[in-house]
């Protein structure tokens, strides 16, 4: 058991290590400036809570206000959109719309927004629970510019505390004589506005993703003050490319050392030839990073010692 928790503890310390490498400087609010007259314009807010926690389970709650059909559309939209972006494990939507009707249905209704997140989380066993709001303006497209037509406010709070971790806001303004507002256009909505969001994650440094495997070593060897990698090939080119960190003992920062790009069905190689004292033991661990920047949980540390050079 003592083992299991050094283990434990570890990885932890890993992670806290990993998530500070990769937080990088940017401004946390970004908005689109520039935007054709049916262009959504989305605004993100990123959180600290957001880098510096990684959330395993998340539910996404029905979206309130509005059309309840468009919220119902919407809420099935990011659900559907949110799953593809692979950045969290997320519960089904049929299980937290049960709740989420038998609980608002109920004679005790919370006092509060917080509350509402905070008994969620406790009910479906979720870090993170995800709710929105849905606004629709006038469909008049003379008058669209003063008042928006759709307007959509999703955020995540931590379930553990109640804290807001993001907050996502589109607003589609003008709409042309000829359109309906339909499955198709919020489908679109959705996924434009989830693949921002994830972009100014990345960008943020909230980067990792549990629903991504972690590389697959083949082997590795001490090499000349360094070491080399082998990889297992990624049979479906998820990964766009793979790093390699290093460490000079448990618990320290790792650095990246190494950055090759997956370009084929062959095994990646990934080579540390930045030295180091003959005989001295460097801890080493490979991130795996998609096209859209989302990161692999690493792999457990593994400690080679440095083989003399020549």
């Amino acid at each position: 058991m003592n083992r299991i928790r050094a283990r434990c503890k570890s990885f932890l310390s890993l992670l806290s290590c990993l998530l500070i490498l990769f937080s990088f400087s940017h401004p946390l609010i970004a908005q689109d400036n520039d935007h054709g007259p049916e262009t959504p314009r989305f605004t993100v807010t990123i959180h600290p809570l957001a880098r510096t926690t990684i959330y395993n389970r998340v539910a996404l709650l029905p979206l309130s206000g509005g059309d309840k059909d468009i919220a119902d559309q919407l809420t099935r939209s990011f659900h559907s959109s949110l799953l593809k972006s692979k950045k969290y494990s997320l519960l089904p939507l049929s299980a937290s719309t049960e709740w989420f009707d038998n609980f608002s249905g109920g004679k005790k209704q919370p006092s509060s927004a917080e509350n509402l997140i905070i008994r969620a989380g406790t009910a479906l066993k979720c870090r993170g629970v995800i709710s929105g709001e849905v606004i629709l303006g006038n469909r008049d497209p003379a008058v669209a510019a003063t008042s928006p037509f759709l307007r959509v406010i999703l955020k995540m709070n931590d379930a553990g505390n109640g804290g807001e971790v993001w907050r996502l806001r589109a607003v589609v303004e003008k709409v042309p004589d000829t359109y309906r507002l339909g499955s198709r256009f919020i489908q679109e909505v959705a996924s434009l506005a989830v693949n921002r969001l994830v972009a100014e994650m990345v960008a943020a440094g909230d980067r990792f993703s549990t629903q991504l495997p972690q590389p697959r070593i083949f082997s590795f060897q001490g090499n000349h003050g360094g070491a080399t990698f082998y990889l297992r090939p990624d049979p479906v080119l998820l990964f766009a490319r793979y790093c390699l960190l290093r460490a000079p003992g448990k618990g320290e920062i790792f650095t990246t050392v190494a950055s090759v790009r997956n370009k084929s069905r062959q095994a990646t190689i990934l080579v540390d030839n930045r030295g180091g004292d003959p005989g001295s033991t460097f801890y080493y661990t490979v991130v795996g990073i998609t096209s859209s920047g989302l990161a692999s949980l690493p792999v457990p540390p593994l400690a080679i010692p440095a083989s003399p050079g020549e």
